[in-house]
């Protein structure tokens, strides 16, 4: 997705989320409005927070009652590091190439010609840049600002989000030699992995494998279907598990996303408490409620 599109779609967020941030004034109990209002939508049924059953079901009841907003500094992408540095080992964090406040500007000049740029206080937003020389600077400002206007908790109610303090880092460019980077994201429930998704061609035609712990591809897919292209585990598969089951220590789920280069180096991605906000689909349903059955609440 090129800068200009971000930017035009980030304008429609920004005006989505104000409509949100309205509403949720105007009545105390509009998440769950939203949240039944929406999964309705989504699944064709109404959602159960009584007695949740389903791993989606088991996510909205988190979003709600977990008291979740307190795990705010595990999902801003720079205080997150700092946990994993003191966890498992600042060799496993990206290296960060600068960090923007909210009241800075970016100057292009000093950046390295390979860089990846995102906001801290968001999900799924991001700016590759594998030649410099190529990005219009004024263009590039323009992103970071609608970055800095986006308030993702009014995008889906996801309460580690809330009053996050808006912010950009850059960080290295990384590179698998596929040149797709592949992101490996551990399921893991009570501090176990189950589960493992990679996807690919994220950005053009987005395709999901899961996998079990024991990297047998599974029959089902999870929103996105399976690419046609059996994976071949990491090489350093035991090591990723044991990185991701240490960082999810002591949640009753945690998805832990890391990345494994071609130099077999580990490095951490992010950490998601809720993913797909609770709205991503598995086919077959009954998935769903497997999934439901790993997940204590």
């Amino acid at each position: 997705m090129n800068i200009t599109h971000q930017i035009l779609l980030n304008k429609k967020r920004i005006r989505f989320e104000r409509i949100q941030k309205l509403f949720n004034y105007l009545i105390p109990s509009y998440p769950k409005y939203f949240i039944r209002s929406w999964y309705l939508h989504r699944f064709k049924k109404p959602v159960n927070l009584n007695s949740p059953v389903t791993f989606n079901e088991k996510i909205q009841w988190l979003k709600l009652y977990g008291g979740y907003d307190r795990y705010s500094q595990f999902v801003d992408k720079l205080a997150v590091k700092e946990f994993v540095k003191k966890t498992v080992g600042s060799h496993y964090t990206i290296e960060n190439k600068q960090y923007i406040d909210v009241n800075q500007g970016i100057i292009l000049s000093n950046l390295p010609d390979h860089f990846v740029i995102k906001p801290t206080h968001t999900s799924g937003d991001v700016f590759i840049c594998r030649e410099k020389s190529l990005v219009n600077s004024e263009q590039l400002k323009q992103l970071i600002n609608t970055w800095y206007e986006l308030d993702y908790y009014f995008q889906w109610f996801e309460c580690v989000y809330k009053n996050l303090r808006p912010g950009v880092i850059v960080e290295e460019f990384l590179d698998d030699g596929n040149g797709d980077l592949r992101d490996f994201k551990f399921y893991c429930f009570d501090g176990r992995v189950e589960y493992i998704h990679v996807d690919l061609d994220r950005f053009h035609r987005h395709s999901r494998n899961v996998y079990s712990r024991d990297w047998e591809l599974q029959t089902f897919s999870y929103e996105y279907p399976y690419s046609g292209i059996n994976i071949p585990a990491p090489e350093k598969l035991d090591e990723m598990i044991n990185v991701a089951e240490t960082l999810s220590k002591g949640f009753p789920f945690l998805r832990v996303d890391l990345y494994y280069l071609q130099n077999k180096k580990i490095k951490f991605g992010e950490l998601t408490f809720f993913p797909g906000a609770g709205f991503e689909r598995f086919y077959p349903a009954i998935w769903d409620t497997k999934f439901g059955e790993m997940l204590h609440i």
